[in-house]
This record gives structure tokens, C-alpha cells and sequence, in this order.
């Protein structure tokens, strides 16, 4: 029945109503493909910035811009599933009140999620963790000195209370899937299209297996 639409308009009718409405907003974008509009007098006082900023689902942050096609990877899951982010620049020592202002700022945007890259002294993600309650997520950035690993412990290695979920060096792509899995906790259109995507790496393995089996390792590899 909802394929029959073109677009869709959810109503809101009172300032308390807004997180609400959005979220249906975000469920039925995310059930259907299809354009979806919040409108409503209670909107009246909410400026085009802060109603953007209500939309979001995680959160990007960047060391550096030079760590930008690690983290673009995690960007494009989160595109695939349809789940709207922000992606911003920001360094924990180049610009600490800008992180500061950034993570305080997104306890009341809507943001659920922050996903941090950074690459050797990486304390990008740590500082997000210490900041806010929200899960963070740390990428270690592949350095030139020593391959990441400088990335990975000072990202991983948080003290107690302090949790930063770390994923492998440079593993972007992973970052976004582990948010997709925090979301999905409590969405289940979203749980459902992560078990599809699951089965479809399944199945793309077992077709490798057959055609290796098939053809031998020298034509698979075009040796």
C-alpha cells in the first residue's frame, strides 16, 4: 500500500510531538525510498538549521581532511541504508573547542551516534567518548611511521569508563556497519535490511567458493 505514493507528509502538532514525527519521517524514508515532509505549526520556531540537525542519525568526525577516504567509507554504508549523518573536520589538538562545541552541541540534535578517524597521537575519538553518553566509534588512520599502529593503541587503549568501540586500521566500511548495527537495536525496518545485507555478502562468498571449485585458482586469478 505505501509503494502506491509518490511522496509522503507526516504532521506534527505540538513542540513536544518533533523528535516523534521526525523519527516516523525517518522509518517511512527508509521503509518506502520515497521523498518524506515534516510539517506543522509547531515548527513555527524551529529554524531550517536546527530541523536539519534533528534528522540525524550519526556522526562523522575527521582528524584531518587527509583521513577523509578512510571515513568517506563509512559515509557510503550509512548512505546505502538510507541513514542520514553530518561529516565535519576536527581535531582533538588542532581544535579542541571545536570538538567541544561540536559533540556538547549534538545531545539535543537528534545525533545517536558519533563515528571518529584519526591517525597517530589519535585521541580524536576518546575526547568524543569523555564529552558525551552516545556510543563513539574510532577508525586508527594508517600513518607512514608506524603503519596504524600508533592509531589503533591510542585509540583503542581508553581508561575504564571510557569506552571507545575501535575498528581495525583504516576500516572505515566496518565503522559504518557497526553503527547500522547500534541503530538497528531499536529499529526494526532497519535490523531487516541489515540481515539482507548480510545475506547477500553470504551468498556472494558462496558464489566465489563454486566458481574457484569451478575453474581452479589459475583462471580465477586470470594467471
Amino acid at each position: 500500500m505505501l509503494g502506491e505514493y509518490d511522496f509522503f507528509g507526516v504532521g506534527v502538532i505540538g513542540a513536544p510531538y518533533i523528535p516523534g514525527a521526525i523519527n516516523l519521517a525517518q522509518d517511512l524514508k527508509r521503509q518506502t525510498g520515497k521523498p518524506v515532509c515534516v510539517g506543522g505549526s509547531a515548527l513555527e520556531d524551529v529554524s531550517f538549521d536546527q530541523f536539519n540537525r534533528l534528522f540525524k542519525g550519526s556522526a562523522d568526525h575527521i582528524g584531518s581532511d587527509s583521513d577523509l577516504e578512510v571515513m568517506s567509507e563509512a559515509a557510503k554504508v550509512l548512505e546505502e541504508f538510507n541513514v542520514s549523518y553530518d561529516i565535519t573536520v576536527a581535531s582533538a589538538h588542532r581544535s579542541p573547542e571545536l570538538v567541544h562545541k561540536y559533540v556538547a552541541g549534538e545531545k539535543y540534535s537528534g545525533t545517536k551516534i558519533f563515528i571518529a578517524g584519526a591517525g597517530g597521537a589519535a585521541h580524536l575519538a576518546g575526547v568524543c567518548a569523555s564529552l558525551t553518553t552516545l556510543p563513539v566509534i574510532g577508525v586508527p588512520i594508517k600513518t607512514k611511521t608506524m603503519e596504524g599502529i600508533d592509531s589503533l593503541l591510542s585509540t583503542v587503549q581508553m581508561p575504564p569508563g571510557v569506552p571507545v568501540a575501535t575498528v581495525g586500521i583504516n576500516a572505515g566500511k566496518n565503522a559504518g556497519i557497526l553503527a547500522i548495527q547500534i541503530l538497528a537495536v531499536e529499529d526494526d525496518a532497519l535490523a531487516e535490511k541489515l540481515k539482507d545485507y548480510k545475506n547477500k555478502m553470504s551468498e556472494e562468498q558462496e558464489t566465489k567458493g563454486e566458481k574457484l571449485s569451478e575453474v581452479g585458482y589459475k583462471k580465477y586469478l586470470g594467471k
